[in-house]
């Protein structure tokens, strides 16, 4: 394989996910071998291969501490020798795309080198987002795979972990202005030589993180995933079929899928379709913008994001190019590629155009721990958003579905736990309890889960508060109206309430855009999610009503907002929040928003509204000022006749408020938001 500079090649403006990742393969072998696979021998032995990653996946899930880990928000893939994925069961799909390029690097930069190379057993770890990562706390173990003497592939396993150092807990400070503040950007190193974690660099992780114990534990589940992955590739494959077919195999992977992709995509019609998202920050507070251009044309479709607000040197509201391309994934392989594998060949067909200096091609020193959670949360609601607008005129019309929402931030904390030993890191709980995209024939499922994983879990309370030092006051009811609301609604998110338990305080923060604009836009007419509000309540009676099991303790936002059955002082804010210390018996509120929805408000059946206001995921006053449903509040009987006149009445008021284009535009175009939220936008109105 020819020598090259992975970082370099994804930091060029027009990047080909199959171009780039060609450089060097396939090679001789894998082309002689990859004939000689009948369709039988492929059938089985390519689940044989997803099989082996499930059951590494399920290992790793229940082997490890940190949250996310537990959550089933991970990756274990498996890589020809030249490092392309050919195989993969997810958590998180950039993760396992983004592998590729950190197995080029290490091929690339070790392979020949004396005082490193590459052999059997051999455990290499990175987290370093130049060289392909993501973020610093998304965590890689990488282990080369040998036979005969023979490297015939690897397999990754990845993680987000708790915390890498950063100066402030969790790895995700919303603090950082460079990379510098982030704490372990670390290149690959061999944490493992001989199917054993060396001693001397587990020390050197321990001693770097707030969570020492955590960063073990996940180390060894890290590695025990890829010896199994390793150990059921040589039993069930290559010790039965050898070397040859093993390698061919992982190369049929990739060309079957890369040639399925290119025949769905040659069904669409070609055409330009574009999407534009705002996105507003808060420290410092300030509006971004986000453009994604899509073309298809004959069987390849490109993804411009030319437009897009330049590198935020403020804050870590940044990613690379590599992140945005791999991220891209998230979309495609749940919705588009849903019937494809895991692997680079479904990806060949898709170009990319970043522009660099932007916030989604930043520069070496900008500060990234942020930026996937929140900018590449909204680029790939806008590859979403636009792909369904392509995909309506399609014979995958089903597919034409609004997007998730852009998440809650998941809560950062760090402190002393119970036993009073040092904890740090990140909740998944609302991570993976965010409502789905409306659908053209159905609501979005309800705490569907997390865009970057749909396959995660939410995660058991009590299991939770036995390993944390938390109480969850309530978890378990939907935030009435926290939707998109639509023909076919988005799902509904849930709202968390968490105090310090069994410690006198902990520090909390979280990290998120979106406060004040929605970062997607519903589809066809559908609304946006909302835009909730960060809660906290300080110097409250919460023990006190606890400890006396008092009937008035709340079981939800809104009784505790609206009718304040804890005293103490509130404070609704932004959900950007810095660290700030919360005692036992504060509350700190986060909520899990819901999915955009899809359709027109007034085609909505009544019967659907009423049993949303059953289920309190609807409230009465949405149901009559905006579905216009007439009912009796008692028995929430329908009265059509009534909710059809009181619907005509509103598409007639639409009528009146509406304004020719030419109108619409001129007064639209003088429009402007205050300077002093510019900053960070570009020039006014084009970045």
């Amino acid at each position: 394989m020819p020598k090259i500079n992975v970082t370099s090649e994804y930091r060029k403006g027009q990047i080909n996910l199959g171009e780039v990742w060609k450089a060097g393969y396939p090679s001789e072998k894998e082309t002689a071998y990859t004939p000689f696979i009948d369709n039988g021998d492929f059938e089985i032995y390519s689940r044989k291969l997803e099989l082996i990653c499930f059951e590494a996946r399920q290992i790793l899930s229940k082997m490890g501490t940190t949250q996310m880990l537990q959550s089933g928000d991970v990756i274990v893939g498996i890589y020809t020798a030249a490092g392309d994925l050919s195989c993969a069961v997810v958590g998180t799909h950039l993760h396992v795309v983004c592998a590729q390029i950190i197995i080029k690097y290490i091929i690339s930069k070790y392979q020949d080198e004396p005082s490193v190379g590459i052999k059997d057993g051999d455990l290499f770890f990175v987290n370093e987002a130049l060289l392909g990562g993501v973020h610093n706390p998304d965590i890689l173990m990488i282990m080369p795979i040998f036979h005969d003497g023979e490297l015939i592939a690897w397999t990754a396993v990845a993680v987000h972990e708790g915390d890498t150092g950063s100066i402030d807990p969790g790895g995700m400070t919303p603090r950082a202005r460079t990379r510098y503040d982030e704490g372990l950007h670390i290149s690959p190193i061999k944490v493992g030589e001989n199917f054993r974690l060396k001693k001397d660099i587990v020390d050197f992780l321990e001693n770097s993180v707030r969570n020492p114990r955590q960063m073990t534990i996940d180390l060894k589940a890290r590695a025990t995933s890829c010896m199994r992955v390793r150990k059921r590739i040589l039993e069930e494959v290559v010790e039965t079929k050898g070397n040859h077919f093993f390698i061919g195999l992982l190369r049929k992977n990739i060309d079957v899928a890369a040639e399925a992709a290119r025949n769905k995509i040659a069904s669409l019609n070609d055409g330009t379709y574009r999407t534009v998202i705002f996105l507003d920050i808060g420290i410092p507070k300030s509006l971004l913008k986000i453009t994604v251009t899509v073309y298809k044309k004959g069987d390849e479709i490109t993804f411009d994001f030319n437009g897009t607000s330049p590198e935020n040197r403020e804050g870590p509201w940044n990613t690379f190019a590599h992140g945005i391309i791999a991220g891209s994934a998230v979309y495609l392989f749940q919705y588009f590629l849903f019937n494809l594998p895991n692997c680079s060949g479904s990806m060949v067909p898709f170009k990319y155009v970043i522009p660099e200096g932007t916030l989604i091609n930043a520069s070496e020193d900008a500060a990234v721990s942020v930026g996937i959670i929140t900018v590449g949360h909204v680029v790939f609601y806008g590859i979403h958003h636009a792909m369904s607008k392509m995909l309506f005129s399609s014979p995958y019309r089903e597919l034409a579905c609004a997007g998730w929402v852009i998440p809650a931030p998941p809560w950062l904390y760090g402190g002393l736990d119970q036993w009073g030993f040092p904890t740090a890191g990140l909740c998944a709980d609302q991570l993976n309890a965010t409502g789905l995209g409306g659908r053209p024939d159905m609501d979005g499922p309800d705490a569907a889960g997390f865009n970057f994983c749909p396959s995660g879990i939410f995660p058991d309370a009590e299991f939770q508060e036995l390993q944390l030092p938390f109480l969850y006051l309530f978890r378990n009811r939907y935030m009435s109206d926290n939707h998109g609301f639509g023909k076919y609604r988005g799902g509904s998110g849930v709202m968390f309430a968490v105090s310090p338990h069994n410690v006198d305080s902990l520090f909390f923060a979280s990290a998120q855009g979106g406060q004040k604009i929605p970062c997607n836009s519903g589809l066809f007419g559908g609304y946006a999610t909302i835009t909730p509000p960060g809660i906290q309540i300080t110097a409250s009676n919460l023990r006190t009503l606890l400890a006396n099991s008092d009937e008035g303790i709340p079981y939800d936002v809104h009784e505790l907002l609206g009718e304040k059955r804890i005293e103490g002082h509130y404070t609704l804010e932004s959900l950007m929040r810095l660290f700030r210390q919360i005692n036992s018996g504060d509350l700190f509120l986060m909520p899990s928003p819901g999915g955009a929805s899809y359709g027109d408000v007034l085609e909505r059946d009544p019967e659907l509204v009423m049993a949303d206001l059953r289920k309190n995921i609807t409230t009465p006053w949405v149901a009559q000022n905006v579905y216009k449903v007439v009912y009796d509040p008692v028995t929430l009987r329908v009265d059509r006749e009534a909710t059809d006149r009181a619907r005509r009445a509103e598409r007639e008021n639409r009528r009146k408020r509406g304004k020719p284009y030419h109108e619409f535009v001129k007064e639209w175009s003088q429009r402007k938001p205050p300077e002093e939220i510019l900053t960070l936008y570009g020039s006014w109105p084009n970045p």
